[in-house]
This record gives structure tokens, sequence and C-alpha cells, in this order.
């Protein structure tokens, strides 16, 4: 998975190298295939070891440069599997192994013709530093480089980088710099809110015993759990997210429809429709709350360990992720999140030799369009979704950032939210930068439909007179309109009343009627909030550890993560002009 970071923590140095080094190895760089496109823009992907084609980091960050050329030119670039897209011919390049190569390999870009390079993954970054310096050793690449765009994907520019002692190793001025990180952990929210609905709306599947041991005491619960290779803010980001968006549907949504489904009173027209989904597909099967489970045997009480739930590795054949799935699967586990790169593969190839009625959610891209996916045991049992081991997953959407921010630098004005250079931009659920994948906009109910002013409620009550009196099947055509993301989008996708935007809200401390936290922010441990008073639901990276419920238990051993704020930052010194963009080509021809 592509290592998203949070702050220079996670960062691993390379040896620093002389850039005299460089101008030799632009000439000692082999130059892969034969120049055949002549493209103002070009992806250097992130190691030596990445390629185009690997339907996740690389491609996602290609489409983005084939979609701005789509809308703002009207060219078609190749798709990223063509057999005419091979490295070095003019669209994409690998970067080297050390400092040297990746400032050559910038080089051998500019003078292929690009005036912006799409430099992706975080082991960019301290090259993109010395570049941007005040060291003497890089002069003559700063000033090769001054005219050349960048687009950093997945990582964010500092002032002073890699301080140690109080001594930098670099002090940057990123004028052509536009950087972009990812608020994953608000994105794997709404993607935790949508498991919830999922299982919910398929209980008499997920209640199946099928494939799970006979030792397990979850037989009538709903239960969740999930692992990363390595505890880094990168991936605890994604675990805490998901995590708190299951505390979401517990403790606010379930109680207000659970609430609903035991009054006879008038309920808002959102609230009938989320209840006909669920009679309809469970018939009197009553709304359940989530549980989180812990891979180790035995270990269910209120506090579990951060160390249980690591594999290890990234590694495709981690022997421990294999572990960790049959562990989860004898347990009875519903769904599991496996943050850790390939091994989403080893834990679907587990529940398939199993026949296990367990979902995978699938981190990073669109898993579910893989061919890793698979018809899930005993499909015709599920009742909504694609019926795959992979019903949807939690994306960061780097071909909507790449694409923005390459519009931004054209028209020259900030367009969806992102900047240019010289700022870290952040890819968030208010950009569409990250969230659930489309297919699980079915299960993204809107977070805050309990919401009754005097108008709603007359509205409601309108809208139920009118409903009674219509026919049985426009009642039911009208019930499904307004529930969830995906029959909302048609109409009102990035509206006033678009479920995406309430959802951004409620993660920003604005208009938001529901807080997790409950007592002294000091204390270490708290209980999620279960009433509507005012407060929030901000990530603020602490809350593995801190905040628990009878289906939420503790992470002992987990750390916090210093999260992004969700604005675009300045990181330019006053007075410092930024690069321009005048003489950029905006062009794409094949040779």
């Amino acid at each position: 998975m592509g290592k998203l970071l949070f702050g220079k923590l996670v960062f691993k140095k390379s040896l620093f190298l002389l850039s005299g080094m460089s101008s030799l190895a632009v000439f000692l760089t082999a130059c892969g295939a034969t120049k055949i496109f002549d493209s103002s823009v070009q992806l250097l992907v992130s190691d030596n070891f990445s390629t185009l084609a690997d339907k996740s980091f690389s491609q996602m960050s290609y489409e983005g440069i084939r979609s701005f050329f789509k809308k703002s030119k009207g060219v078609d670039l190749p798709e990223a599997d063509s057999s005419q897209l091979q490295e070095g011919n003019g669209l994409w390049k690998r970067p080297g192994f050390t400092l040297s190569d990746r400032i050559a390999t910038f080089n051998n870009i500019k003078n292929d013709g690009s005036d912006v390079i799409v430099a992706t993954g975080f082991n960019q970054q301290e090259s993109l530093q010395a570049i941007t310096s005040d060291d003497i050793r890089f002069q003559s690449d700063k000033e090769s480089l001054a005219k050349t765009g960048f687009i950093f994907v997945d990582g964010a520019i500092e002032k002073e980088f890699n301080k140690r002692n109080g001594v930098p190793q670099f002090k940057s001025t990123p004028t052509n710099i536009s950087s972009v990180a990812f608020r994953s952990d608000d994105g794997s929210f709404l993607t935790g809110v949508a498991t919830a609905v999922y299982l919910n709306l398929n209980q008499e599947y997920f209640l199946d015993k099928s494939g799970w041991s006979t030792n397990s005491s979850n037989n009538n619960e709903l239960t969740v759990s999930g692992f990363v290779g390595i505890a880094l803010p990168s991936t605890l980001s994604f675990l805490n997210g998901f995590r708190l968006g299951i505390a979401y549907f517990n403790e606010v949504i379930y109680k207000h429809l659970s609430d609903a489904q035991d009054s006879s009173a008038q309920v808002t027209t959102s609230k009938q429709t989320v209840l006909k989904q669920l009679q309809v597909a469970n018939g009197e099967k009553r709304i359940k709350k989530i549980k989180w489970i812990s891979p180790k045997q035995g270990s269910d009480g209120e506090t579990i360990n951060i160390q249980d739930h690591q594999s290890g590795s990234f590694s495709d054949t981690e022997p421990r992720a294999i572990t960790i799935a049959n562990n989860l699967i004898d347990k009875g586990v519903n769904a599991i999140i496996p943050i850790a790169g390939p091994q989403t593969n080893l834990v679907v190839t587990q529940i398939a030799r199993r026949q296990a009625h367990t979902a995978v959610i699938g981190v990073d891209s669109a898993q579910e369009l893989l061919d890793i996916n698979i018809d899930a045991p005993n499909k015709d049992k599920l009742k909504m979704g694609n019926k795959k081991i992979i019903p949807f997953s939690s994306i960061k959407a780097l071909d909507v950032a790449v694409e923005s921010i390459l519009s931004t630098l054209e028209k020259g004005s900030s367009q969806n939210g992102y900047q240019g250079f010289g700022y870290n931009n952040i890819g968030t659920v208010k950009n569409n930068s990250v969230g659930v994948s489309e297919a699980g906009y079915e299960f993204l109910i809107d977070p805050v439909f309990w919401k009754n002013t005097s108008s709603m409620q007359a509205m409601s009550l309108s809208a139920s007179l009118k409903a009674n009196a219509a026919s049985s099947s426009d009642n039911k055509k009208k019930l499904s309109e307004v529930a969830t993301k995906k029959n909302e989008n048609g109409s009102t996708k990035n509206g006033s009343n678009d479920i995406i935007d309430k959802y951004a809200k409620l993660l920003t401390k604005s208009s938001s009627s529901t807080s997790m936290r409950n007592g002294s922010s000091d204390s270490n441990q708290q209980n999620f909030k279960t009433t509507d008073n005012d407060g929030d639901w901000t990530i603020v990276g602490d809350e593995l550890g801190k905040y628990k419920s009878s289906e939420l238990p503790i992470f002992t051993g987990s750390s916090s993560y210093p999260t992004f704020q969700t604005e675009a930052q300045n990181v330019l010194d006053g007075g410092a002009n930024v690069a321009s963009t005048q003489g950029f080509k905006w062009s794409f021809k094949q040779i």
C-alpha cells in the first residue's frame, strides 16, 4: 500500500550523497525505452521496484494525469496497462536508488521537455527537499530545475527537513512544489459506517456459522476486526478512523434507528428509508451494534493489544497474516480490514479456502475491482452488495488530488480546494480525496438524518401523508431516494444536502450534534458519548488508546499519531515568489 506520512517520524533516510554526482548520473542513467511521447507532465513512480500498471498507487496517480488531459485538452492518453507505455518512453520513469539517482532522473525528465513531474511516494521527499534547499552542494540542480514544477504525492514538504539535535539536514523553500498528503483516517471513518450498515443489511448471511470454529462465542453478534503490517502513523490512521466509524454507528446511528424502530410516532422520511431497507433485508431482525474482536485467541476483554493486530511486515507471503486471518475466521468475525498492502490477497484466499461468511474491506484503492476479488462463499445468500468477498474499500483518491493540482497550476487559481506551488495540500472527505469507494455508496447513510427542527418535522409529516395517499410502489420508490450516498448522488452530488458534505462537517467540528469525547480530555480512558449533545467527532489521532465502549475495547500499546490539518498550508516564508507556470505547454502528443 502507498505509505501515507503523518510527519517525519516514518522517514527512513538514504545515505547523503553529493550533488555533483547527479550531473554525471544524468548521462549514465539508463533511459529505458525509446521516447515516443512528448508530454508536459510525466509520472515518477515511488521506487525502482514499482511499475505503472499496479492497479494501486502508481496507476491511480497516472489516472489523475489522464483525467486532467482528457478534461482540460480533450486528449486521450494511453491506459496504464497499454503495451505502448514502457518505462522511459516519455510518460513515466523509475527514480533510481539513491539521492543522486533521483535528482538525475528529475533532470532527465526536464530534458525530455516535460514541465511538471508528478513524484509519488514518501521516499521522493529527500530529493525534493535537496533541490529546493540552500545547501551549496545542490545549487546547480536547484538552478537547473527551478522552472520545472513538481507535484509531491503522499507527503508534505518541510521548511526544515530531518531535524536532529536542532539542526536540519535541509532548509527548503519549495517555490516550485505542490504536495498532497491524505487524511485517510477521515476516509476510513466513512468506510467504518458503511461496513456497519452493510453487515446489518446482510444479517442472515453474516450470522450464518459457515467457516467458523465451533468454539466461536460470537454466534449472534455482528463483528469486525483488522490488522496492520507495521504500526506506523500511515497504517494506524486507517485503523483508527475505521474503528471510529464503527463507534459512530454504534453510539449515534444505532440509537436513533433503534428508537425509531421502537416508536409508533412519526419519524423522518430518512429514518423510514433506512428502517425499510433493514426490514426488507432482514424481516423482523433488529438492528445490531458492531463488536470489535481481537485476532489473538482468548483476548476479547475490555482492552486489547495493538501488537496482536500487527502481521510484522508488508510482505505478500507473510505467514503471520495468514495466522491472523484464520484466528479471526475461527472467532466468526464478519468483516476484516487488512491494512498491510498485498496481504489483502492472503486474507481473501483464506476466506475462500474455508468458505467463511466473512467480508474483507479494501484499503487505498477500490480493491473490489481487482482480480484478487472473487465471489463470496454462498454468494446468493447475500441480499445487498456486489456478492464478492471485498464489497468496497477505504480509498485515497490520488487521481482526484493529482488532477486537481494540475488544474490549479494550469488555471492559476484553486480548484477543488487544492492550492499550487508552495503549499502542502490535504486530501480530505470535503475535496473527495478520501472516503469509501463507489461500491460502498449504497451503505453510506446520511450521518445527520435524525436532526429535527419543527419545520423539518412538519415537512416529514406532510411527506408521510402524501406517501400514504400514493400507491405502495410509488411510496417505496420515494422512500428509497434519500437514504444513502448512492441514491442521493445522482441529483445532489456536491450540493448543499450532499451526504459526503455532511460527513465532512461532522469530522471538522462544524454543526455536528454528537461528541465522541466524554469527560476530561486529560483522562487516559473515556467512554464514547451516547447522547447527541453538542460536540464533535474530529479525529485527533489518540482515540485507539483513549476511547472505548462495551463493543469497542481500548487498544493498549498503541501510540497516537500526528494528524494533518484539513486545509492547505503555505510553507513559504513571506516574500518568496512561487515559480511561474506561464511557459508550461500543457500538451501531449505521440511522436
